[in-house]
């Protein structure tokens, strides 16, 4: 059957396959690139090497996570905070908080290792950052996120 002896409809809906498709090809490279990277680094590093670098870090990581936070870690919290649960971009973020990449890197990896924020892939393969449970009562009893109480009562 020759291609012009489809119905139009047909026609429309392989034309519109093919624009999707030509539409969302970037993504997926850039996805399977990542994912490449991914795979590669893993491959590359022994379990023994990366044993012993977590075990070297995780002094440093507890000591971080006892001490206070920083003003772009307060930023990012409070930006966080009033999404109303709803996760944000690294890219939003960046340009909403007019932080720079590597200072904002820094405050997502503190907030994580403190557990204060939990990170979500997509389905289109991008990452949305959310306050977790603990991040959330954090937010609350700093007063980022604002509570209502009785009239009599205090903190």
């Amino acid at each position: 059957m020759p291609l012009a002896d489809l119905p139009q409809s047909v026609l429309f809906l392989f034309f519109l396959l093919i624009f999707v498709l030509i539409g969302i090809f970037p993504k997926l490279r850039k996805a399977l690139a990542r994912t490449r990277r991914l795979l590669e680094s893993a491959g590359r590093q022994p379990k023994s090497e990366s044993a012993a670098l977590a075990a070297a870090q995780a002094p440093r990581r507890l000591a971080r996570v006892s001490t206070r936070l920083d003003t772009y870690e307060i930023l990012v919290l409070r930006r966080l905070a009033m999404a109303g649960g709803k996760g944000l971009p690294r890219k939003r973020l960046s340009g909403e908080l007019h932080l720079g990449k590597e200072s904002l890197k820094q405050a997502l990896l503190a907030l994580q290792s403190r557990g204060l924020i939990l990170i979500s892939v997509t389905p289109l393969f991008s990452l949305r950052f959310y306050l977790s449970e603990k991040g959330h009562a954090y937010a609350v009893a700093q007063d980022f996120i604002p509570q209502i109480r009785p009239q009599g009562s205090r903190r």
